[in-house]
C-alpha cells in the first residue's frame, strides 16, 4: 500500500546503461553522467512540447566520493555547461541525499518534478554509477551508468 494514490506495486519504466572502462582523468564519467542528464532534459523538454507541463524541473547530481572529490569537476565539465544549454532546468548538487548511498558509487543523480497541480515526485528519474560489470567481469576498470525514469508516473501526472 502506498500513500500516493498515482503509485503502484507494479508501473512501467524506461532506463538507459552506458558502460566503458574508466580512464585516467575520470572522463567516461563525465562524458556518461553528461550523456543521461542531457537525454532526460531532452526528453522533459520534448514532452513539453506535446501537452506535458513540468513545474521547475529540477536535477541534482551526488557526489558519493570520499571528501566529494568529483564536485569541482562535475561543476565545471557537466553542470555548468548543462546550465548554459537547459536554462529551464535548476541543476546543482544534492550533498544530503541518503538514498542509494550503499548502491551507487562514486556519483548519482536524481530529477525533482512537480505537476502543475503541485504534486511532486522526487526522484521521478534516478541514476548513478553501479559496479555490476566490474564485479562481474572483475575488472575494477569496468564503469557502468545505469538510470531509469517512471514513464508510466510521468504520463499519469504531468500529462495537462
Amino acid at each position: 500500500a502506498f500513500e500516493n494514490p498515482s503509485f503502484r506495486g507494479h508501473f512501467r519504466v524506461f532506463g538507459l546503461c552506458t558502460a566503458d572502462r574508466n580512464r585516467v582523468d575520470r572522463g567516461f564519467q563525465i562524458e556518461a553522467l553528461t550523456e543521461h542528464l542531457r537525454f532526460y532534459i531532452t526528453l522533459l523538454r520534448t514532452l513539453s512540447e506535446h501537452g506535458f507541463r513540468f513545474i521547475e524541473p529540477a536535477a541534482f547530481v551526488t557526489d558519493l566520493t570520499p571528501d566529494r572529490i568529483l564536485t569541482e569537476r562535475v561543476e565545471q565539465r557537466v553542470l555548468t555547461p548543462l546550465r548554459q544549454e537547459f536554462p529551464e532546468v535548476e541543476l546543482g548538487f544534492d550533498d544530503e541525499r541518503q538514498q542509494g548511498r550503499n548502491f551507487y558509487r562514486d556519483l548519482c543523480f536524481g530529477f525533482r518534478l512537480t505537476s502543475s497541480n503541485g504534486v511532486t515526485i522526487n526522484p521521478i528519474i534516478d541514476g548513478g554509477f553501479v559496479d555490476w560489470n566490474a564485479r562481474l567481469l572483475n575488472d575494477r576498470k569496468e564503469q557502468l551508468l545505469t538510470s531509469v525514469i517512471g514513464t508510466e508516473l510521468v504520463c499519469s501526472l504531468f500529462r495537462e
